[in-house]
């Protein structure tokens, strides 16, 4: 229990990223390309408020782009924009832009991870992030 409030372990219900247990560090320093664990943002349609862990595939000063469906951080494909989600309801892709100071753009590989690339989660705030996350299995 002496670790607890730095230390907690995060399982996986979805196949968005690979492995299904994670080790949630909540002092470790993050940087871009590493995976965290973060609280979902207030007011999503679709997963209120939440802990999630994603990628850092985005980081402030990148640019976010798009090419048809395709979702392009500094020319990187972050994935593809699905019309729908599962219930049917229309799904819109990210702006175009400049990530902006304190914002991530946070990612999964699985084609149906709902993720940065949508508008309804749009991009996560630094103090939703509460810990650097490490794949155990």
């Amino acid at each position: 229990m002496a670790i607890q409030p730095y230390y907690w372990f995060k399982f996986t219900t979805t196949p968005s990223l690979p492995g299904y247990i994670y080790l949630v560090m909540g002092k470790e320093a993050y940087t871009c390309g590493d995976t965290v664990a973060f609280v979902v943002p207030k007011g999503n349609p679709y997963f209120p408020e939440r802990h999630w862990i994603k990628k850092l595939m985005g980081c402030p000063g990148d640019v976010i782009s798009h090419k048809g469906r395709s979702i392009l951080i500094n020319g990187v494909l972050a994935g593809d924009i699905k019309r729908f989600s599962f219930s049917g309801k229309p799904l819109f892709r990210i702006q175009d832009g400049v990530i902006p100071k304190g914002k991530f753009y946070a990612w999964a590989p699985h084609f149906d991870s709902y993720d940065s690339r949508y508008a309804s989660l749009g991009l996560i705030d630094k103090k939703a992030i509460f810990g650097k996350a490490v794949k155990l299995w």
